[in-house]
């Protein structure tokens, strides 16, 4: 494994799954040593100030951000707006890692969205998670929401928003149509019976894509819902799991 050639290891660290990745880091040798310092880094922005939580660095200078490959990028933006954030530091981030990282965008709070939000977000590339821990999905946010989607980019998508709107919903199962999305992290049970109606009814098509139940309470509706469903349904739900705090 001390043998491997830098450029082969950097080639398959590329094409691995986040997950996969994490655990590659705790392999002997040289390969496991470049998959640790490739897996991940989770910076936080609030208040224009940018916190790099693997260093705990705190600055609102986007040169602090170090040029550096990484395969994961998360950034959690908490409670404010995108365009209130320093762009430059946004930039950093983006530019820091090249075009080789796979980005999870996180929306913590309250969130006052602009115009100027939805071309900075349209424009960031290799975006493939996204985070909306808000009250409701509606009016700008949903806007940014719809936006992202559009894309055709994302594979894996949290919701913790206990109001939807109806176009929400749609917007939410034209992502789950995609054919690149695998992963639903649910923390609401309004979302949950609209979804598996319609994952009921389209069930061929989602093979291979996941639902992630996050609440206990929903744990216990969904196996509910299981008891109700014909023989043939039930087998579409195999991909459904939950995990229960």
């Amino acid at each position: 494994m001390d043998c491997i050639p830098l450029e082969f290891c950097e080639t398959v660290t590329r094409l691995l799954y986040y997950a996969t990745c994490k655990e590659a880091q705790y392999l002997s040798g040289a390969f496991g040593i470049f998959a640790g310092s490739r897996c991940q880094r989770l910076f936080t922005i609030k208040d224009g100030i940018l916190v790099d939580e693997k260093t705990n660095l705190v600055s609102d200078d986007p040169s602090s951000v170090k040029r550096k490959k990484v395969f994961y990028i998360e950034v959690n933006v908490v409670n404010c707006s995108i365009g209130e954030l320093n762009t430059a530091i946004l930039n950093r981030i983006s530019g820091a890692y090249q075009r080789h990282a796979i980005y999870e965008l996180s929306l913590l709070g309250s969130m006052t969205i602009t115009e100027r939000d939805l071309k900075m977000v349209s424009s960031w590339k290799d975006l493939r998670v996204l985070g909306i821990y808000h009250s409701i999905l509606e009016g700008p946010l949903q806007s940014l929401f719809k936006e992202i989607v559009q894309k055709g980019e994302l594979y894996k998508l949290c919701l913790c928003c206990p109001s939807y709107t109806v176009e929400g919903v749609e917007i939410i199962k034209k992502l789950f149509c995609q054919k690149q999305f695998k992963t639903l992290f649910l923390f609401d049970s309004l979302l949950l019976e609209r979804i598996l109606r319609f994952w009921t009814t389209h069930r061929r098509e989602f093979s291979g894509k996941e639902i992630d139940i996050i609440n206990e309470d929903l744990s216990a509706l969904f196996a509910g819902k299981l008891e109700l469903c014909l023989v043939e349904e039930t087998q579409s739900f195999e991909k459904v799991s939950w995990i229960a705090f």
